[in-house]
């Protein structure tokens, strides 16, 4: 059998937390996350995904006694075109539409200019004009790199688009969650540094991390709310890992 099948793998460690009604903090934990996508080459087939939390927890503020809620979904979902909660939407499963960024299909991205000036626009022109700052721009774009399905050209053009950003700086050799280094995009908005770190060469998005800058509803400065890594390869059937 021929490899043809796309596994996207992506590890993070995300930030749960709840508050009273008078915005104390009761709780704040990380929680280790393990997203696993297959995309067969005819994406009308049935694509697979499976969710899963680790059970590994980092306490940030309170304990397990505060927790009201169990964190985020796991499972497994089948659906053609990755349209995996049209279900739950009482709708049959389809092909996302141009401009979706959180579920890129191959025709708009093909259609997506490589020129940065011009891909800046067709990002900004996404958002609605009071969201449209830098930390968002840098946000919405991860979510389309963290479909794991841009080409290497398209991901070095949005690169370059985010690094002219007004308040963008650029950071080498910074590791991913996973611990493979790359360029790191950085923005500061209000006590967040949102980073995205992408490797260059080969032109693929290793993912992201944000640190909270100040000591704010319990959780000390400098403390990372979230990280995450990126990786993909060609395996021969849904289920197969590298």
């Amino acid at each position: 059998m021929s490899a043809d099948v796309r596994y996207i793998r992506y590890h993070a460690w995300w930030c749960a937390s709840g508050n009273t009604t008078s915005s104390d903090l009761l709780f704040a934990y990380l929680a280790e996350n393990l997203l696993e996508t297959w995309v067969p080459p005819d994406r009308s087939q049935d694509w697979l995904l499976r969710r899963a939390m680790t059970g590994r927890r980092h306490w940030l503020a309170g304990d397990e006694s505060r927790v009201n809620r169990e964190g985020w979904p796991t499972g497994e979902w089948r659906a053609p075109y990755g349209d995996f909660y049209a279900g739950d939407e009482r709708r049959e499963p389809s092909e996302s539409p141009p401009g979706l960024w959180s579920r890129p299909n191959p025709d708009w991205v093909a259609e997506l200019p490589r020129t940065p000036a011009l891909l800046l626009e067709h990002l900004r022109i996404a958002l609605p004009p009071a969201r449209q700052d830098d930390a968002m721009l840098l946000h919405h774009a991860a979510q389309a790199l963290r479909s794991g399905l841009l080409p290497a050209d398209l991901v070095t053009a949005l690169y370059e688009a985010l690094a002219g950003l007004p308040s963008a700086t650029v950071h080498e050799s910074v590791a991913n969650l996973d611990g493979q280094a790359g360029t790191a995009l950085v923005v500061e908005k209000g006590i967040r540094i949102e980073e995205l770190i992408i490797d260059l060469d080969a032109g693929e998005y290793l993912g992201e991390r944000t640190t909270q800058t100040k000591t704010a509803y319990g959780i000390p400065a400098d403390t990372v709310t979230s990280f995450g890594a990126l990786s993909s390869a060609m395996v021969e059937a849904l289920g197969d890992v590298p």
